[in-house]
């Protein structure tokens, strides 16, 4: 979703909902528009506003929903320890069942 351009995000999640079956399950990340994610990439185009991701799904059962940074215990190796102090960049995380 954060390659997509503002515009296109609201037919993006609508066709992710209508494409779900009843009672299944998305599960989303996505990065949160944040001081500090201003050093992500350029060609990140789309950043959610807090507390956006979850509006879209609130017509949903939201079985989990937090905006923070990822957990990196154990993963210094596969993520650039150096980004935010080693807290990588913040995220929206969603786990969503369709009703």
């Amino acid at each position: 979703l954060h390659f997509l351009d503002s515009g296109e995000i609201p037919d993006a999640i609508d066709k992710l909902k209508s494409l779900t079956t009843p009672g299944g399950i998305v599960c989303i990340s996505a990065y949160i528009d944040c001081p500090e994610n201003e050093s992500l990439p350029d060609n990140y185009t789309y950043k959610f506003a807090p507390g956006e991701l979850r509006n879209y799904f609130a017509d949903w059962e939201i079985l989990f929903y937090t905006e923070d940074f990822p957990d990196l215990t154990n993963r210094s190796s596969v993520i650039n320890s150096s980004i935010n102090d080693g807290k990588g960049y913040k995220s929206a995380r969603l786990i969503a069942r369709s009703k």
